[in-house]
């Protein structure tokens, strides 16, 4: 059955867009560069259904969720057409750098940061590069390419038919970590911006008890952002 796409924006806009639906949203996305220079794109619940669009593409990029990243991965991967050794190597953490390289193939795990106001989480994002093809792999808590998935023909439009292979593959990989990057500094902002509501309410309430507090006890108990810059 066909998703209506409307009750999934509108599922979106309500719950916001880095919120998985699993009733609604399809865990498999590939969009990709044909080799006509036009572009195209799918949805589908399993991930060989994405095959053929691969094949006939001159670079593409395939975003997957699974329930659990350790257990799913791996048959994904093996559908796509990784090794075993790599995805294995990245997902028991052999590799300390989070970087593996086999020539013919590579891979990254990039930690992925979310919080509630105190409460931080941090998962991973699962990232291979073959040939013509990038694919990140995440579970729903790792969510955060909806607006990626959203613009992905337009970011393929950019590639220069022409370029090089390794061109048009480090370009969407930068895109795709940039995006990750800035939805894990939104996270920190997150925190610190409740934080600094928090030292406000209780400047407030001093006050409002005739008290004082002192310049430290005022300040912002935490900058993330300026503790990651470091």
């Amino acid at each position: 059955m066909a998703l209506d796409k409307k009750l999934v924006e509108t599922a979106r806009k309500q719950h916001g867009y880095e919120k998985v639906i699993l009733s609604l949203e399809q865990k498999g996305f590939c969009v990709a560069l044909l080799r006509d220079g036009t572009t195209s794109e799918r949805e589908v619940k399993d991930v060989e259904e994405l095959l053929e669009l691969i094949k006939t593409s001159s670079v593409s990029w395939v975003d997957y969720i699974v329930e659990n990243l350790a257990r799913d991965a791996p048959k994904v991967t093996t559908a796509l057409g990784f090794s075993t050794q790599l995805v294995d190597t990245l997902l028991k953490g052999a590799s300390e750098s989070g970087y593996e390289d086999l020539d013919t193939e590579m891979g990254l795990m990039v930690p992925v940061i979310s919080s509630k106001q105190f409460e931080v989480s941090i998962n991973y994002l699962l990232v291979l590069l073959r040939k013509n093809m990038i694919v990140t792999i995440h579970t729903t808590e790792a969510a955060r390419f909806f607006r990626l998935r959203r613009y992905g023909k337009i970011i393929m439009k950019k590639i220069r038919r022409k370029a090089a292979k390794r061109d048009k593959i480090t370009m969407i990989l930068t895109r795709i970590l940039d995006e990750n990057n800035s939805r894990n500094f939104d996270a920190l902002r997150g925190i610190e911006k409740f934080s600094d509501s928090i030292s406000q309410a209780r400047f407030k309430h001093l006050k409002s008890q005739g008290k004082t507090s002192t310049k430290k006890e005022q300040c912002s108990p935490i900058d993330f952002k300026s503790i990651l810059e470091r």
